[in-house]
């Protein structure tokens, strides 16, 4: 079990502000992500969380103890990947899930940890050094959540992931946060994939929060729309879901969130030309939240 809670937390990186007064929990048992045009503001935000930095004092707790006070506490209970994370080359995927367990504990017992690793069909004899990036990067994961740790931070976690193995893994990361009450935070440059599996996206622009979205389901994801014509009925769009972010006088761009198939009779129009409806990006996002 792991409750975050940051209050009035500010932090400067070279006189640029990347944390502008936070506020905010995180509860256990949910999977949060971070939607920015800043990602150095999420990193930042991990590293105080590590305990890594003074800002961290006063201003962030976990279950109750002080970031950067208790760190010798609480970072021991924290997995932490990144983009530049790397396994060791050295020995097999046995050896070192075998070597991750006795280092922890509160670890799972050698042969439950082993059927994770079967589910994603890793050979647990299988060198290190030959396994492909996507594998690897679930590996870490694996081993992340076979220490049973409370809180867990991931940076773009399905990079070099093909659609599988991403899949494989964030049914692991939800079953993860979910039975043993974890907390997971993460930032990934793709918003269809925080749509999908977060419990609650935190959008923050230029380093301050600027809203948060609870998703009590994952059944439909944000599309933008680029409409070229006239006639286009944006009134009634508007009142279905429809949130216009650019208006021109034979061109609109709207972000759509629901079932697209919901807005397609409005695009029927006789003088609509042209139609592009690609999945939302991160920047149309920030437009409108």
């Amino acid at each position: 079990m792991a409750v975050v809670k940051i209050k009035s937390l500010s932090k400067e990186i070279q006189k640029q502000l990347v944390l502008n007064d936070w506020t905010i929990d995180f509860e256990s048992a949910t999977i949060s992500a971070f939607c920015t045009n800043k990602p150095e503001s999420v990193s930042t935000l991990f590293q105080l969380l590590l305990g890594k930095e003074k800002e961290a004092r006063k201003t962030i707790s976990l279950d109750g103890l002080d970031a950067y006070k208790d760190r010798k506490q609480t970072s021991p209970q924290i997995g932490y990947q990144n983009e530049t994370t790397q396994l060791t080359k050295h020995g097999d995927v046995q050896q070192l899930l075998t070597s991750t367990i006795k280092k922890n504990s509160n670890a799972l017992k050698l042969e439950p940890a082993e059927k994770i690793v079967r589910q994603f069909n890793i050979d647990l004899k299988s060198k290190l050094a030959d396994l492909s990036d996507g594998v690897k990067r679930q590996l870490e994961i694996i081993l992340l959540t076979v220490q049973k740790l409370p809180l867990i931070l991931l940076e773009q976690p399905t990079q070099n992931m093909d659609v599988k193995q991403a899949t494989q893994t964030w049914q692991l990361l939800h079953d993860y946060a979910t039975k043993t009450k974890s907390t997971v935070m993460f930032i990934s440059n793709d918003f269809k994939e925080m749509q999908q599996n977060a419990d609650r996206i935190i959008y923050v622009k230029n380093g301050r929060i600027t809203n948060q979205r609870e998703l009590p389901t994952h059944d439909s994801i944000d599309s933008t729309v680029t409409i070229t014509g006239t006639g286009f009925p944006i009134d009634l769009a508007q009142t279905l879901g429809a949130t216009i972010i650019e208006e021109a006088p034979r061109e609109t761009k709207l972000v759509f969130s629901g079932t697209i198939q919901v807005l397609l009779p409005l695009l029927e129009q006789t003088g609509i030309t042209d139609v592009r409806i690609v999945d939302a990006m991160i920047e149309d996002e920030l437009m409108i939240y």
